[in-house]
């Protein structure tokens, strides 16, 4: 039980900062304003909306809030009107800055998607599979004007799954954050909470992805492309063209690989990477390094199918080759880390 009440100003955007808004309007404390981006164009239609998380503080009966710019003055005072004794930022999409961070009298704190000080920036989920760690976590940190280089308050480590997706990672470290994110802030209400500073030497970033970097690289070993394609999903998604002999090219997204078997099957002589042999019930791509079964995909436009559901709608048998899909307005990803 804490020791006092506190007033919480809640930032954050994405369906991953629910369960922490959630738990924090279950306990104790009392969460004035949730703060959230403005609405924005979504889906095939493009007309503005909300944010996950102002539906969710709708339904809790929290006051919104959605400034352009946070750190505007006029947005600062209509934040400080909440008279917070603590901010909490989960997934916000934009840093605080001063004198927004000074102006709790508990300051800010922070719930971020790895084990600070490994992988710092905006997507460190998908870094943490990228680069084939084992194990992965959450850390609660005090807010500093630097990125994620606040001391670290708590923190809870948990194994990555070797066919666990990003989209499954982040459903299983939204509701770990939140628990140990109201922990925190029960012990900060108890009084002071000793924090760790991050070694500068252990520092690894995690910059922000875009939908260019989700372009398969062929020419990445096998393991690492297996790696790409669980970082990528659901979003920006490990995108590929399949080229077909005498058919139509057809984009599609991967959403399931796995290394496959070193016996090759008959009549699959591949000659570079992307060279792809199309079975009964089988897609087997040559990389740079050892061949990939595609198990699962969506091609463009279309629902997923296995890669049996999709060879038996086309009848494709024999050689194809997978290449890149054309990116507009940016270079083809940034490869495997």
């Amino acid at each position: 039980m804490s020791a006092r009440r506190l007033g919480v100003v809640f930032f954050g955007t994405p369906d991953f900062a629910r369960p922490s808004l959630e738990g924090l309007a279950r306990s104790p404390h009392a969460v004035r304003l949730v703060v959230t981006q403005p609405d924005r164009p979504r889906g095939r239609s493009g007309q503005p909306a909300p944010p996950d998380l102002a539906r969710v503080a709708a339904v809790l009966g929290i006051p919104l809030f959605q400034p352009e710019e946070v750190n505007a003055p006029e947005s600062v005072a209509a934040i400080s009107a909440a008279r917070p004794d603590l901010l909490v930022v989960v997934a916000y999409g934009a840093m605080l800055r001063e004198p927004l961070l000074r102006l709790a009298p508990l300051g800010a704190v922070n719930l971020h998607g790895s084990l600070l000080p490994r992988w710092r920036g905006a997507a460190p989920v998908q870094h943490a599979i990228l680069a084939g760690d084992g194990r992965t976590g959450v850390s609660v940190q005090r807010m500093v004007t630097r990125l994620d280089a606040g001391p670290v308050l708590a923190a809870r480590e948990t194994p990555i799954g070797d066919r666990e997706t990003a989209g499954d990672l982040f459903t299983r470290l939204a509701p770990l954050g939140a628990q140990l994110l109201v922990e925190t802030v029960d012990r900060l209400a108890a009084g002071e909470v000793p924090g760790c500073e991050q070694d500068p030497s252990l520092v690894t970033w995690a910059p922000r992805l875009a939908k260019a970097d989700g372009v398969v690289d062929w020419s990445r070993p096998a393991r690492e492309i297996e790696r790409f394609v669980r970082a990528m999903t659901p979003w920006p998604g490990a995108r590929a063209v399949l080229a077909v002999p005498g058919g139509r090219a057809v984009e599609m997204t991967l959403l399931a690989v796995t290394h496959a078997p070193e016996a090759t099957p008959e009549g699959f002589a591949p000659r570079a990477p992307g060279d792809a042999w199309c079975g009964a019930d089988v897609i087997r791509v040559r990389t740079g390094e050892g061949d990939l079964l595609v198990e699962s995909l969506q091609p463009a436009g279309k629902r997923e199918v296995t890669a049996h559901e999709f060879l038996r709608g086309r009848r494709v048998l024999g050689a194809a080759r997978f290449t890149g899909p054309p990116v507009k307005g940016g270079a083809a990803g940034k490869g495997v880390a």
